[in-house]
């Protein structure tokens, strides 16, 4: 689960365009309801927090899986994304507060199912980015091209860009990823049935798709499902999820290095399998990475500056054990970066209600608190 809100700074062409997409709507977030339905809750400016069932506003088809949102930065309008069993569905805000939908595999006739992780990034050249995993196993990228009555192509990169030169398509379990970079990278990438975290990529000077397997190339052992990533600029591109014995680990790569590394932060508490998200803060170069502890649910918050060593990471604990059950994160975390520094911890209580925790320290050890769902 991603969410845009606050907006990054950044450097790059590609980057700002990030930031834009991100601030046309102060905060778009999605999560999952107490019924399984997708939810998408949206705040612009001063205005009430919305919530919007997207399935039910729009009259499309069921979400099987998380929902992805971003705003058209061309309308300022809120644009959501999800598999069903009917296919890859676009859900669409229009001017008037209305909500339509498309469902993409019958609009091109290429009548593709999808499984229901699905990733969104904005690609090389700006444009929009939605990718999953066919029901086959192929990797297929859907693309915003702006052309035509639907705007969208699809294409399957395992059929072609990878299998043609006898690259095998991974075959990721859980959830999957993708991140653009400023120089014109695109990578796709998630965990496989080893334990291996592989990255399928491409760039603007590469000019074909390769397949890489980043736990090979860092050393690292077998690693849990749950994964975020995050492109930091000349920073870099990073990758979190937690191993076999339950430790965050990082696998990252810099503009310049001779190859991946990893650095798994051995010293921190134990955290539960899935339950992870990461953000930039470019104004401390850090990166800020959210779990669950394994033994008591608690929501720790790590602090990494991208030059970092271990086993001494900073850490705190956002919303411990003891606490109301208002305010105990159980899943759908997500973690945020505003252009003023505060950092926003997004996640569901045991009440199935979305809650957000609020600092302008990352390392803080109180933070406000507020029940979007009440709110909304």
């Amino acid at each position: 689960m991603r969410t845009h809100h606050g907006c990054r700074a950044g450097a790059s062409v590609l980057e700002a365009l990030e930031r834009r997409l991100a601030c046309d709507a102060t905060s778009v977030h999605t999560t999952i309801g107490a019924d399984g339905e997708v939810l998408l809750f949206i705040e612009r400016g001063s205005s009430p927090v919305a919530i919007v069932d997207v399935a039910e506003v729009s009259g499309g088809p069921r979400a099987i899986g998380p929902l992805v949102a971003w705003v058209d930065h061309h309308t300022g309008l809120v644009r959501g994304a999800a598999a069903t069993t009917r296919g890859l569905t676009i859900y669409r805000e229009h001017s008037s507060g209305a909500w339509g939908h498309v469902v993409l595999s019958e609009r091109l006739g290429t009548q593709t199912q999808v499984r229901p992780d699905i990733a969104l990034t904005v690609g090389p050249g700006g444009r929009i980015n939605i990718v999953g995993v066919s029901a086959d196993g192929d990797l297929i990228r859907y693309v915003q091209s702006g052309e035509g009555p639907i705007g969208w192509s699809e294409w399957n990169i395992s059929e072609n860009q990878l299998a043609w030169r006898g690259l095998a398509t991974p075959d990721f379990i859980g959830s999957i990823t993708a991140l653009s970079t400023s120089w014109g990278g695109l990578n796709i990438a998630g965990i496989d049935a080893k334990g291996d975290l592989v990255t399928v990529w491409t760039s603007l000077t590469a000019g074909r798709w390769y397949v890489s397997n980043l736990s090979d190339h860092a050393g690292i052992g077998p690693l849990w499902s749950g994964l975020d990533s995050v492109s930091a600029g000349r920073g870099g591109i990073h990758f979190s999820t937690v191993n076999g014995a339950g430790k965050v680990t990082i696998v990252s790569w810099k503009p310049g290095s001779a190859g991946w590394s990893a650095s798994t932060l051995d010293s921190s508490p134990t955290m539960q399998q899935g339950e992870i998200a990461m953000a930039f803060d470019p104004r401390s170069r850090s990166l800020v990475v959210t779990t669950l502890r394994l033994d008591t649910g608690a929501l720790i918050l790590h602090r990494l500056p991208l030059e970092f060593a271990p086993p001494t990471p900073q850490w705190t604990t956002v919303s411990g054990f003891g606490v109301p059950v208002e305010r105990r994160v159980r899943d759908w975390l997500s973690v945020t970066i505003g252009t003023d520094g505060v950092v926003g911890v997004f996640g569901n209580n045991p009440e199935e209600e979305t809650v957000r925790f609020t600092a302008s320290d990352p390392l803080a050890t109180e933070w406000n608190f507020e029940n979007l769902t009440d709110m909304a």
